[in-house]
């Protein structure tokens, strides 16, 4: 007859057993006057906190004399948080007389994609989207033709039309702005084969005009 101590008795893990911190990614983005030491500074700081980088660019403009450098680091394995470190960082910001945007990845992005008629470019944004190539939070599709909203139920994703003429163009472009900045508070704008007016242009949305370029920024711009 087995001994009922022993049968409750369980092997002790082994330490490579334990699961492993999942990592937390963080973006730094600095830029200012170019000066020495400024590399090694944000390095030691994000060390110090506990912070290991994971990848780090940096590039010069020689004939401004400005230095930019974006730094993503793991802070799953931070000691302290993120008071200490954001302290930190505009402690060395306003040594070196930098600017600073830090991104602590942990909330998806929201964009808001504007398009016409053409649908190629919608659907390949939706598409990836869908497979989780574009890591954000669609909030609405935005258009000046009903055509595509097929296309927008088809993901259920909002499907805004705003029809513009010569004679109503600023007071659409008013409801526009309302939507995408009161209404939705979207970080980014997407333009698919739509032609942006001037307004949009100018209240402080990031925009990508470029539709093969918009992968790229979701992989560097947050």
């Amino acid at each position: 007859m087995s001994d009922p101590t022993v049968a409750k008795l369980t092997p002790a893990k082994h330490p490579e057993e334990e699961p492993a911190s999942v990592a937390k990614h963080g973006t730094l983005r600095i830029h200012g006057p170019d000066k020495k030491g400024i590399v090694a500074a944000f390095s030691q700081l994000l060390y110090g906190h506990g912070c290991g980088i994971v990848n780090a660019e940096q590039s010069t403009d020689m004939a401004a004399n400005l230095f930019f450098q974006r730094i993503v680091f793991d802070y799953s394995t931070m000691h302290t948080d993120r008071t200490a470190i954001e302290f930190g960082i505009k402690e060395v910001c306003e040594r070196f007389e930098m600017t600073n945007t830090l991104n602590w990845n942990d909330s998806k992005k929201k964009i808001a994609i504007m398009v016409s008629k053409y649908d190629h470019c919608l659907w390949e944004l939706l598409l990836r989207h869908r497979s989780q190539e574009l890591d954000c939070e669609i909030s609405a599709i935005i258009s000046n033709h009903e055509d595509l909203r097929p296309v927008a139920d088809t993901f259920n994703i909002p499907y805004h039309v705003f029809k513009i003429t010569k004679a109503t163009k600023a007071e659409v472009e008013k409801e526009e702005l309302k939507l995408l900045k009161d209404e939705l508070n979207v970080d980014l704008v997407i333009l698919a084969r739509y032609m942006v007016s001037a307004c949009i242009h100018t209240h402080g949305f990031q925009l990508i005009e470029d539709f093969l370029a918009c992968y790229a920024l979701f992989e560097h711009a947050f």
